[in-house]
């Protein structure tokens, strides 16, 4: 192999240095010549990108004796010695922004992995050895020849290069300059929509939310849900009771959208109205967090509904009876039998938020539907009323 970049240097006792640098050009040999001042112990040092020097690294001695009786004098009068270099095939790897090169993505998790003749990773070595975690900064020495595959990690991007498999030997190490793969990942812009109750706080469910994009005037639906942004996060992991609790209390909905953007957003549900985010909604790449969607938090104000009539239905002595909102009272037109039940209508909070008493039939719920009035009733613990 051609090591004329290598080059070569003599070092005294005395720390002086002797350059004897690379060779004028390549047709007179790989040879470099210098002058010894004698007597004097040298040690010599050879230098090239990626290769370390394997033999003559301890100290020599050299005087007119030693120098006349040596085997290793030509033909020229001059004493030869051949440097041997061991190729280091150290790979660094660089992760940067696919749509902003110039920006280094510094906190990705990046690992090379060994992969085996069926494309699978090694299974016959120790536990570890097959999967290497990068360093960005002082990168890892591999085997050679092998076939590798790199896998980059960071919340809210995909990597969209080297996403296949791909062979190493030594010919792929130049001797100029470091071996470095730069991978790209791309930022997906996840947006988690939370609606809530602004007075209760409550999460929302079945909130119908609209995004419109305000330049091209793409849309986009969403309706939240239990697990809301489960799609959105790394699969095919066993789900224990933690994570089941965390997708419990998890109601939101997720979309991926254009980034950067100007948005609008609208939400509507049954008997609420929407409080917040009324005007614009301004997205950039460095507007997402590092460790996940970014949440937005729609608060809606609960309207509550009229029902034409100035009786009371009173059950406990007070008209307008509460039902855990301050806006919850309810008018109706005539007194209504109990004997005769009308129909039940969940409002969709999600929980139950009133105790009944078993003293009285109290009311926990109540809307419209189908455009005719309905009440929810609980007849005492344990015992609900059904539609």
């Amino acid at each position: 192999m051609d090591m004329h970049q290598a080059t070569v240097s003599l070092i005294a006792s005395d720390g002086t240095r002797i350059n004897l640098g690379r060779p004028e050009a390549k047709s007179e040999g790989n040879w470099r010549v210098g002058k010894l001042d004698l007597p004097n112990t040298y040690k010599f040092s050879a230098q090239l990108m990626n290769y370390t020097q394997s033999n003559l690294t301890a100290p020599m001695h050299f005087d007119r004796n030693s120098w006349m009786e040596a085997e290793t004098i030509g033909m020229g009068g001059s004493m030869d010695f051949t440097i041997h270099m061991n190729l280091e095939p150290r790979l660094f790897v660089e992760v940067v922004d696919a749509q902003d090169t110039n920006m280094v993505l510094s906190d990705v998790a990046t690992e090379l992995v060994k992969l085996g003749p069926n494309g699978q990773p090694l299974h016959d070595v120790e536990p570890g050895d097959a999967i290497t975690k990068l360093d960005m900064a002082s990168g890892v020495v591999i085997d050679i020849p092998g076939t590798y595959a790199l896998r980059a990690t960071l919340p809210n991007h995909k990597q969209t290069n080297f996403v296949n498999p791909f062979r190493l030997n030594r010919s792929c190490w130049p001797v100029d300059r470091p071996l470095k793969v730069t991978l790209h990942m791309e930022l997906e812009a996840v947006l988690k929509v939370v609606v809530t109750d602004r007075e209760t706080d409550d999460k929302i469910h079945g909130a119908e939310i609209t995004l419109v994009e305000n330049t091209t005037g793409e849309l986009f639906y969403l309706t939240t849900a239990t697990g809301g942004s489960s799609a959105f996060t790394a699969g095919g992991a066993a789900m224990g009771v933690g994570a089941a609790a965390a997708m419990e209390a998890d109601v939101s909905a997720c979309q991926r959208i254009p980034c950067p953007g100007s948005y609008t957003i609208r939400v509507e549900k049954d008997n609420f109205e929407q409080a917040s985010h009324m005007g614009e909604l301004q997205v950039h790449r460095q507007t997402w967090p590092r460790d996940g969607p970014l949440e937005l938090k729609v608060c809606m104000n609960f309207v509550g509904i009229n029902i034409d009539g100035v009786g009371a239905f009173d059950l406990d002595g007070r008209h307008g009876q509460q039902l855990g909102h301050s806006k919850s009272s309810l008018v109706v037109t005539d007194p209504l039998a109990i004997n005769k039940m009308p129909t039940l209508v969940a409002l969709g909070l999600g929980t139950e938020q009133v105790r009944c008493s078993p003293k009285y039939a109290q009311l926990y719920r109540w809307g419209v539907r189908n455009g005719s009035r309905g009440l929810g009733l609980h007849l005492g613990p344990g015992h609900r009323s059904r539609p």
